[in-house]
Protein backbone atom coordinates (compact mmCIF):
# COMPACT_ATOMS: atom_id res chain seq x y z
CA UNK A 1 0.00 0.00 0.00
CA UNK A 2 1.37 3.34 -0.96
CA UNK A 3 0.80 6.15 1.95
CA UNK A 4 1.35 9.74 1.59
CA UNK A 5 1.22 11.68 4.22
CA UNK A 6 2.59 16.17 4.79
CA UNK A 7 2.49 18.83 2.11
CA UNK A 8 1.03 21.63 1.02
CA UNK A 9 -2.64 21.28 2.63
CA UNK A 10 -2.02 18.55 5.10
CA UNK A 11 -1.78 19.23 8.87
CA UNK A 12 1.78 19.26 7.94
CA UNK A 13 3.09 21.91 5.63
CA UNK A 14 6.41 21.41 6.11
CA UNK A 15 7.10 17.83 6.28
CA UNK A 16 6.23 15.16 3.19
CA UNK A 17 6.29 11.31 3.51
CA UNK A 18 5.89 8.96 0.62
CA UNK A 19 5.63 5.12 1.40
CA UNK A 20 6.01 2.41 -1.12
CA UNK A 21 5.58 4.39 -3.97
CA UNK A 22 6.48 4.43 -7.44
CA UNK A 23 8.25 6.67 -9.36
CA UNK A 24 4.83 6.62 -11.86
CA UNK A 25 3.15 7.35 -9.52
CA UNK A 26 5.80 10.41 -8.30
CA UNK A 27 5.45 11.53 -11.93
CA UNK A 28 1.76 11.73 -12.34
CA UNK A 29 1.75 13.72 -9.24
CA UNK A 30 4.28 16.49 -9.91
CA UNK A 31 3.18 16.84 -13.91
CA UNK A 32 -0.60 16.89 -13.24
CA UNK A 33 -1.64 18.64 -16.78
CA UNK A 34 0.30 15.47 -18.36
CA UNK A 35 -2.58 12.84 -19.27
CA UNK A 36 0.04 10.29 -18.79
CA UNK A 37 3.40 9.19 -18.24
CA UNK A 38 5.46 6.79 -20.76
CA UNK A 39 8.70 5.19 -20.10
CA UNK A 40 10.17 1.99 -18.86
CA UNK A 41 7.88 -0.80 -17.04
CA UNK A 42 10.17 -0.55 -13.94
CA UNK A 43 8.59 3.27 -13.38
CA UNK A 44 5.75 1.54 -12.02
CA UNK A 45 6.83 -1.42 -10.53
CA UNK A 46 9.93 -0.45 -8.38
CA UNK A 47 8.73 0.94 -5.00
CA UNK A 48 10.26 3.97 -3.09
CA UNK A 49 10.00 5.80 0.29
CA UNK A 50 10.69 9.90 -0.32
CA UNK A 51 10.94 11.83 3.01
CA UNK A 52 11.17 15.25 2.65
CA UNK A 53 11.30 19.04 4.83
CA UNK A 54 10.30 22.14 3.15
CA UNK A 55 9.17 25.62 4.42
CA UNK A 56 5.99 25.38 5.66
CA UNK A 57 4.55 28.09 3.41
CA UNK A 58 5.71 26.56 0.56
CA UNK A 59 2.56 26.24 -2.11
CA UNK A 60 1.04 23.28 -4.03
CA UNK A 61 2.97 24.80 -7.32
CA UNK A 62 6.33 25.38 -5.34
CA UNK A 63 6.13 21.52 -3.94
CA UNK A 64 5.90 20.19 -7.36
CA UNK A 65 8.75 22.26 -8.59
CA UNK A 66 10.36 20.87 -5.48
CA UNK A 67 10.06 17.30 -6.21
CA UNK A 68 10.99 17.81 -10.15
CA UNK A 69 14.17 19.09 -8.53
CA UNK A 70 14.33 16.09 -6.71
CA UNK A 71 13.49 13.35 -8.95
CA UNK A 72 16.19 14.79 -11.61
CA UNK A 73 19.07 15.18 -8.88
CA UNK A 74 18.35 11.70 -6.95
CA UNK A 75 17.30 9.81 -10.04
CA UNK A 76 19.16 11.21 -12.59
CA UNK A 77 15.74 11.97 -14.16
CA UNK A 78 15.28 13.14 -18.04
CA UNK A 79 11.84 13.55 -19.81
CA UNK A 80 10.38 15.85 -22.51
CA UNK A 81 6.74 16.64 -23.19
CA UNK A 82 4.70 15.76 -26.32
CA UNK A 83 1.25 16.64 -27.72
CA UNK A 84 -0.43 14.22 -29.11
CA UNK A 85 -4.03 13.72 -30.41
CA UNK A 86 -5.42 10.83 -28.67
CA UNK A 87 -8.97 9.04 -28.52
CA UNK A 88 -11.28 10.11 -26.01
CA UNK A 89 -14.53 10.76 -24.50
CA UNK A 90 -17.02 13.90 -24.11
CA UNK A 91 -19.20 13.82 -20.95
CA UNK A 92 -22.75 15.64 -22.06
CA UNK A 93 -25.72 15.44 -20.96
CA UNK A 94 -28.46 12.26 -22.94
CA UNK A 95 -31.23 13.07 -25.27
CA UNK A 96 -33.52 11.97 -22.46
CA UNK A 97 -32.25 15.01 -20.63
CA UNK A 98 -30.55 15.14 -17.23
CA UNK A 99 -31.54 13.14 -14.02
CA UNK A 100 -29.13 14.57 -11.66
CA UNK A 101 -31.03 15.41 -8.36
CA UNK A 102 -28.90 18.96 -6.93
CA UNK A 103 -28.42 19.35 -3.50
CA UNK A 104 -30.16 21.35 -1.04
CA UNK A 105 -28.34 24.17 0.09
CA UNK A 106 -28.66 22.89 3.82
CA UNK A 107 -26.02 19.67 3.03
CA UNK A 108 -25.45 18.96 6.77
CA UNK A 109 -22.84 18.26 8.48
CA UNK A 110 -19.31 19.86 7.11
CA UNK A 111 -17.22 17.07 5.09
CA UNK A 112 -14.57 15.34 7.60
CA UNK A 113 -17.04 16.16 10.75
CA UNK A 114 -17.93 13.91 13.30
CA UNK A 115 -21.59 12.61 12.36
CA UNK A 116 -21.67 9.30 14.19
CA UNK A 117 -22.33 5.92 12.33
CA UNK A 118 -23.07 5.68 8.42
CA UNK A 119 -26.87 5.16 8.19
CA UNK A 120 -27.61 2.13 5.80
CA UNK A 121 -31.11 1.56 3.69
CA UNK A 122 -32.90 -1.53 3.43
CA UNK A 123 -30.74 -2.88 0.99
CA UNK A 124 -27.67 -2.20 3.71
CA UNK A 125 -26.20 0.57 1.53
CA UNK A 126 -24.78 3.95 3.15
CA UNK A 127 -27.03 7.14 3.29
CA UNK A 128 -24.70 10.14 3.66
CA UNK A 129 -25.87 12.32 6.14
CA UNK A 130 -22.42 14.92 4.65
CA UNK A 131 -21.13 15.85 1.33
CA UNK A 132 -18.83 13.32 0.37
CA UNK A 133 -18.82 9.96 -1.61
CA UNK A 134 -18.48 6.19 -0.62
CA UNK A 135 -18.25 2.83 -2.75
CA UNK A 136 -20.27 -0.53 -1.41
CA UNK A 137 -19.46 -3.61 -3.30
CA UNK A 138 -22.43 -6.13 -1.80
CA UNK A 139 -24.14 -9.28 -3.93
CA UNK A 140 -27.11 -8.24 -5.08
CA UNK A 141 -29.72 -11.58 -6.64
CA UNK A 142 -26.31 -13.37 -6.61
CA UNK A 143 -23.95 -11.04 -9.07
CA UNK A 144 -21.69 -8.64 -7.85
CA UNK A 145 -22.83 -5.38 -7.34
CA UNK A 146 -20.93 -1.77 -6.48
CA UNK A 147 -23.37 0.97 -5.63
CA UNK A 148 -22.07 4.63 -5.35
CA UNK A 149 -23.54 6.93 -3.04
CA UNK A 150 -22.56 10.84 -3.46
CA UNK A 151 -23.88 13.74 -1.42
CA UNK A 152 -23.32 17.84 -2.72
CA UNK A 153 -20.26 16.22 -5.21
CA UNK A 154 -19.57 18.02 -8.34
CA UNK A 155 -19.56 16.67 -11.82
CA UNK A 156 -15.87 16.67 -11.67
CA UNK A 157 -16.16 13.63 -9.81
CA UNK A 158 -17.88 11.79 -12.14
CA UNK A 159 -15.46 12.60 -14.22
CA UNK A 160 -12.54 11.16 -12.31
CA UNK A 161 -13.95 8.09 -12.01
CA UNK A 162 -14.81 7.69 -15.71
CA UNK A 163 -11.31 8.55 -16.69
CA UNK A 164 -10.15 5.73 -14.74
CA UNK A 165 -12.93 3.41 -15.72
CA UNK A 166 -12.54 3.81 -19.25
CA UNK A 167 -8.39 4.32 -19.70
CA UNK A 168 -9.20 7.26 -21.76
CA UNK A 169 -9.41 11.21 -21.48
CA UNK A 170 -13.12 12.03 -20.22
CA UNK A 171 -13.73 16.09 -21.24
CA UNK A 172 -16.95 17.62 -19.37
CA UNK A 173 -19.07 19.23 -22.04
CA UNK A 174 -22.10 19.11 -20.04
CA UNK A 175 -21.62 22.85 -18.20
CA UNK A 176 -23.16 22.00 -15.23
CA UNK A 177 -21.20 24.17 -12.37
CA UNK A 178 -23.82 22.72 -9.40
CA UNK A 179 -23.21 20.07 -6.85
CA UNK A 180 -25.56 16.50 -6.78
CA UNK A 181 -26.62 14.10 -5.09
CA UNK A 182 -26.67 10.26 -6.60
CA UNK A 183 -26.53 6.51 -6.39
CA UNK A 184 -24.78 4.72 -8.89
CA UNK A 185 -25.14 0.65 -9.23
CA UNK A 186 -22.06 -0.62 -11.71
CA UNK A 187 -19.97 -4.09 -12.08
CA UNK A 188 -17.38 -3.76 -9.08
CA UNK A 189 -13.50 -4.32 -10.26
CA UNK A 190 -12.25 -5.07 -13.86
CA UNK A 191 -15.69 -4.96 -15.15
CA UNK A 192 -16.23 -1.19 -14.82
CA UNK A 193 -16.29 -0.52 -18.74
CA UNK A 194 -16.90 -2.91 -21.41
CA UNK A 195 -16.92 -2.60 -24.77
CA UNK A 196 -17.61 0.95 -26.15
CA UNK A 197 -19.94 3.37 -23.82
CA UNK A 198 -20.92 5.03 -26.99
CA UNK A 199 -22.22 2.30 -28.78
CA UNK A 200 -25.87 1.90 -30.06
CA UNK A 201 -28.64 0.08 -28.83
CA UNK A 202 -28.74 -1.90 -25.30
CA UNK A 203 -25.43 -1.52 -23.79
CA UNK A 204 -23.98 -4.87 -23.22
CA UNK A 205 -23.94 -6.73 -19.81
CA UNK A 206 -20.11 -7.47 -18.14
CA UNK A 207 -19.88 -10.97 -17.25
CA UNK A 208 -21.22 -10.33 -13.92
CA UNK A 209 -24.60 -9.23 -14.56
CA UNK A 210 -24.41 -5.61 -13.67
CA UNK A 211 -23.81 -3.02 -16.20
CA UNK A 212 -20.10 -1.42 -16.76
CA UNK A 213 -19.89 2.07 -15.38
CA UNK A 214 -19.76 3.80 -18.96
CA UNK A 215 -23.44 2.44 -19.19
CA UNK A 216 -24.60 2.97 -15.93
CA UNK A 217 -23.90 6.83 -16.01
CA UNK A 218 -27.58 6.69 -18.56
CA UNK A 219 -29.03 6.51 -15.32
CA UNK A 220 -27.98 9.73 -14.37
CA UNK A 221 -28.82 11.61 -18.01
CA UNK A 222 -25.12 11.56 -18.52
CA UNK A 223 -23.65 10.14 -21.88
CA UNK A 224 -20.20 9.40 -23.17
CA UNK A 225 -19.45 10.27 -26.97
CA UNK A 226 -16.21 9.40 -28.69
CA UNK A 227 -13.97 12.77 -29.68
CA UNK A 228 -10.50 13.09 -29.82
CA UNK A 229 -8.39 15.36 -27.36
CA UNK A 230 -4.89 17.31 -28.12
CA UNK A 231 -3.16 16.11 -24.61
CA UNK A 232 -0.05 16.41 -23.13
CA UNK A 233 2.06 13.12 -22.64
CA UNK A 234 4.95 13.09 -20.19
CA UNK A 235 7.69 10.94 -21.92
CA UNK A 236 10.92 9.52 -19.70
CA UNK A 237 14.28 9.77 -21.68
CA UNK A 238 15.97 7.88 -18.87
CA UNK A 239 16.36 7.66 -15.20
CA UNK A 240 18.12 5.81 -12.54
CA UNK A 241 16.46 3.03 -11.03
CA UNK A 242 18.89 3.45 -8.06
CA UNK A 243 18.71 6.69 -6.55
CA UNK A 244 20.69 8.41 -4.73
CA UNK A 245 20.25 8.26 -1.02
CA UNK A 246 21.24 11.20 1.58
Amino acid sequence: MTTVHGGPGDSDTSHVTYRNISLMNLLGRVYPDSFRVEGPGWLDMQRYDVVATMPAETTADQFRIMLRNLLAERFGLKAHHETRDLPAYDLVIAKGGLKLKEAAADTGTAPGAASGPLQLDADGFPQLTRPGMTTMNTIVNGVPVARLTARAQPIWRIVGMLRAAVQKPVIDKTGLTGKYDFTLEYAPGGAMAVASPSSQGNPPEAEVGAPGIAYAIKSLGLALQDTKATLDVLVVDSANKVPTEN
